[in-house]
């Protein structure tokens, strides 16, 4: 009976074969899961609520959003769109490889500066236009969705697979608690060193196909292309980390951006849905902004009721004040190239406050956040507060109910953890892998790292149970390597993150944020590298294990 743990994972696959709302499978599968698994409507709801607010940092792209669009509304776009025009022989290719390179370093130190929201979107994917556009072509709309799929494939690639060359850094850090328990005790710069040629052959691959990808379809089509508790209590206990009691302020913030955008769509006529609307994103911000103090059954109940509305599809797009492009061209006439600075300023504060302080580089992006808005309100007398607002709200609302789904789906994998799911596969597996062969054990090790993370749409979710269930005895076991096969396992699952749209907040989300008309665009743009990547690691296990 234990095999009815799984009817949960099978919701997912079979839903997500089938396209259906993925908001609805997930709640479904977490439902089925929690009831099949023993954990109750009680179990359920914590569990819920728990995973889903310890979470929140999956949903920092809200707060970028309080100053992207409006950074666009100041000419950002036709900035780096005429930056790129100046570089000659530049191709969409080629400005992703070049953001696949410096993506990777500051992965490295484990630097995240804004991502899909904060930079793909705003000067990545206008340069890989500005270099098409700059030899008098125009963009063509197939390619364009191709381009945006290639950029947010780069940025995952290089993330997922760099930056566990960050000593102590959480994927190091999980794969040394998880070996520990086990009797191998293993030290963190060693799991550094046996990542560097992965994450280096990740970033290699990453560029090679792309560029390869690309030059394909530019000659495609355009021919010839050699032409071109209580709150203050929290905030006033000094055990409590100067960078945890920011990160909660910058959740606030967060949460005070979706309330808001709740509140315009529930006073806006022209929205068909406002009601619907309202909810969505109220409910999300009440506990994005209040959920450390809200007790973990009390947000389950939230997070159900906000599925509600998504699953309905009453969550609709209200009235846009969206920039025009003569609006847009005038701006940057007036700023120029200064317009960099204040876009810039959210990975710089990012690096400095990752490298140089106990912060951490969250609250670096929030710092740099407040910067760009002052440089912004310094350059034009129109962007007032409320401007910023109504573009975040803007954003907010191109990428509508998906905003959600990253937490949602890490609250997914708590519930199929608590429900005892991964125990029941890690078993199953265990029984083909015949005894005493170490190859084969490798082989299913990395394959299973790679398909458990795509049911659960997170490595870190997949590595204890596989690493337990599998690498141990039937790897680990016969002298194996454990810095090798723990470190290369972790990486394998990222494998499959990149082919998942279970990883919402890398595959899904990026889809809404770029426009793109294929659900699975970004998915399609990176399963060949995921594929090069899962047989390299096999292959480098097998010979250095």
């Amino acid at each position: 009976m234990e095999l009815i743990k799984l009817l949960g994972v099978l919701i997912v696959i079979i839903g997500f074969a089938l396209k259906k709302d993925s908001i609805l499978i997930i709640l479904s599968a977490a439902i089925v899961t929690a009831f099949v698994g023993g954990l109750g409507i009680d179990g359920l709801l914590e569990t819920l609520g728990n995973s889903f607010v310890s979470n929140r940092s999956m949903a920092i792209f809200i707060l970028i959003m309080l100053v992207t669009g409006t950074l666009e509304r100041n000419g950002l776009k036709e900035a780096a769109a005429n930056l790129i025009g100046r570089v000659k022989g530049a191709s969409p290719g080629m400005v992703i490889g070049l953001y696949g390179i410096m993506r990777g370093i500051f992965a490295a130190f484990n630097v995240s500066f804004g991502g899909v929201a904060g930079f793909v979107r705003p000067i990545i994917m206008p340069m890989a236009v500005g270099a098409v556009e700059a030899k008098g072509r125009e963009i063509n709309e197939n390619h364009l969705e191709e381009i945006k799929g290639m950029a947010s494939g780069m940025e995952n690639i290089a993330w997922f697979f760099c930056q566990v060359l960050f000593v102590g850094g959480a994927g190091g850090l999980l794969v040394q608690s998880t070996l520990a328990p086990l009797g191998y005790n293993v030290e963190l710069i060693d799991l550094v060193k046996v990542e560097i040629p992965v994450g280096i052959f990740a970033v290699i691959v990453g560029i090679v196909y792309y560029y390869l990808k690309d030059k394909k379809l530019r000659k495609k089509y355009y021919g010839d292309i050699k032409k071109e508790e209580n709150n203050m209590a929290f905030f006033t206990d000094p055990e409590i980390a100067l960078g945890t009691k920011l990160l909660e302020v910058l959740y606030i913030i967060m949460g005070f951006i979706t309330i808001y955008a709740g509140i315009k769509n529930a006073r806006d006529e022209k929205n068909p849905s406002r009601a619907g609307t309202a909810v969505f994103w109220c409910s999300l911000g009440i506990v994005l902004a209040f959920g450390r103090w809200i007790p973990p059954m009390v947000n389950g109940i939230l997070i159900i009721i906000m599925t509600l509305p998504a699953i309905l599809g009453k969550v609709k797009v209200g009235e846009q004040d969206n920039p025009t492009k003569e609006g847009m061209e005038k701006a940057f006439n007036n700023i120029g190239m200064k317009i960099f600075l204040p876009a810039l300023s959210i990975g710089i504060f990012a690096i400095i406050f990752a490298l140089f302080t106990d912060l951490g580089a969250l609250v670096g992006i929030g710092v740099g956040i407040f910067v760009s808005i002052i440089l912004l309100m310094l350059y034009s007398s129109d962007n007032k507060p409320g401007v910023f607002l109504r573009d975040s709200e803007r954003l907010l609302s191109t990428v509508g109910p998906l905003s959600m789904l990253p937490m949602l789906l890490a609250s997914l994998g708590a519930i199929f953890t608590a429900a005892g799911v991964g125990d029941v596969i890690a078993s199953l597996v265990g029984n083909i892998i015949p005894e005493g062969n170490v190859n084969v054990g490798i082989i299913v090790y990395a394959l299973g790292m790679m398909l458990f993370t795509m049911i659960m749409g997170n490595a870190f979710a997949a590595i204890t149970v596989m690493t337990v269930g599998i690498a141990g005895p039937f790897v680990l076991a016969y002298g194996a390597d454990p810095v090798v096969i723990g470190m290369i396992g972790l990486t394998s699952g990222y494998c499959g993150t990149l082919c998942t749209p279970m990883a919402a907040n890398f595959n899904i989300v990026p889809v809404a944020m770029l426009d793109m008309k294929d659900r699975m665009g970004v998915i399609k743009n990176q399963v060949i590298p995921a594929l090069i990547m899962i047989t390299f690691q096999i292959i480098y296990m097998i010979v250095l294990k």
